[in-house]
């Protein structure tokens, strides 16, 4: 019947690799391991690992409101320099107003 109904609920992620131990990617996804998943096809090693999610109801608004504040060169991709996971979403949660109870750690 042509409508396209959307999901904005998800998971917001943090994912790390060893080989850029400063660097942090943000990201969205509905299922956290089959997204991990691809970061590894690109890792002979398999070395990438999830810091830490969220389960937030509009994951495109959170993962872009970090990427703005953070000012997130989209260019280069959605890596942010020097930044502990937990703090930054111990952060946000207080400016969203997140309840603890959606906090998952590594």
């Amino acid at each position: 019947n042509g409508t396209h109904l959307t999901c904005k609920e998800g998971i917001l992620y943090f994912i790390k690799n060893p080989a850029w131990p400063e660097y942090l990617k943000v990201g969205i996804t509905t299922n956290i391991d089959a997204r991990l998943a691809t970061y590894q096809t690109g890792d002979p090693t398999r070395s990438y690992s999830v810091q830490h999610y969220e389960f937030v109801l509009d994951r495109k608004f959170y993962e872009k409101s970090i990427l703005v504040d953070y000012k997130v060169d989209l260019g280069t991709g959605e890596w942010i320099k020097d930044i502990d996971a937990v703090v930054m979403m111990d952060s946000f949660r207080k400016k969203w107003n997140l309840p603890q109870g959606n906090r998952r750690g590594a």
